[in-house]
């Protein structure tokens, strides 16, 4: 806030303001022409009314935007990720049921036992499944039965607190598989 506006004329009839802004603890004292250029006064008063207080306020207050910003767009980042984890994992356990369940159909012998073993050895190795369970639900073994097979697994989550986010039902994945049972005579 300017508090005080004075002039001076010195020997040779220049002018010159002595402007005081209390708020900024700023003084000084600007030659002033005649014929002053408005541009220059306005600047003058823009750089007298600075108040380093409420800058500093406005920086505060952009680092806290800045934060909440930086961490929605993490948890939004991570939340994407998870459900890509969640659609790699479903995939996974979609394509060893598969695999279980046509390994089944074709077995001669043990089609259940066969089913299961196909199954337990697609999922070998997947980085992103933990406990994993194959279940037979439907055995086969006679010709034209069906041989069906369920595989359940579980991902982690990536989310910090994702089950407050309601992101604990992605984090568990099932699918099943059915195929009839073949038969040929050697």
């Amino acid at each position: 806030m300017i508090a005080g506006i004075g002039h001076t004329i010195n020997q040779f009839g220049d002018i010159s303001l002595d402007l005081t802004n209390t708020d900024a603890g700023v003084h000084g004292t600007v030659p002033f022409l005649q014929y002053p250029d408005i541009a220059i006064i306005h600047d003058l008063l823009e750089v007298l009314m600075f108040n380093p207080k409420t800058q500093h306020g406005q920086a505060g207050q952009s680092a806290v935007e800045f934060a909440l910003v930086v961490t929605m767009a993490i948890i939004m980042f991570l939340g994407m990720m998870q459900f890509g984890m969640y659609l790699y994992g479903l995939s996974i356990v979609e394509n060893a049921a598969r695999n279980g369940a046509r390994m089944g159909s074709v077995s001669q012998s043990c089609p259940a036992c066969e089913a299961v073993a196909a199954a337990s050895s697609a999922l070998q190795g997947q980085p992103i499944i933990r406990a994993k369970a194959v279940s037979v639900l439907a055995p086969g073994g006679i010709v034209g039965s069906t041989v069906r097979i369920r595989v359940t697994a579980h991902i982690p989550l990536v989310v910090p607190g994702g089950e407050s986010f309601g992101l604990s039902p992605i984090t568990s994945v099932t699918a099943e598989a059915t195929f009839r049972q073949e038969g040929w005579s050697p």
